[in-house]
């Protein structure tokens, strides 16, 4: 083996593995980064390029977490699970269970990390 391969395999060991949330916004951007909170007027999202930032809820179209959260949802119970964008860009919630309830982001009221 070349040293050069050697040196690329032995630096991938070293290498973190990133996990991010995203937000997807209205207007069809996504900002990408770690996911503070959700509360009714607005979602928190600390990002490595722009730091935390504070994105009005009226333009968020879905979130998308990769750690189950505490969710609130009108109308239910405090439910854990992830946040996931539904196949029609809505925002969807995945249940430990492995169901995917559609819950639309109006209806999403506190979310929380676990």
């Amino acid at each position: 083996m070349s040293q050069r391969l050697v040196f690329f395999l032995l630096s991938l060991l070293g290498a973190p593995i990133a996990s991010a949330d995203t937000i997807n916004l209205a207007n069809g951007d996504r900002v990408s980064g770690v996911l503070v909170s959700v509360d009714g007027t607005r979602v928190v999202i600390d990002s490595e390029w722009g730091g935390r930032l504070l994105i009005e809820r009226e333009a968020v179209q879905a979130i998308e977490t990769d750690e189950e959260m505490g969710v609130e949802v009108t109308g239910s119970a405090d439910i854990e699970g992830r946040l996931v964008a539904t196949a029609s860009g809505e925002q969807g919630l995945l249940t430990a269970a492995g169901d995917t309830r559609e819950i639309g982001i109006g209806a999403l009221g506190v979310a929380y990390p676990r």
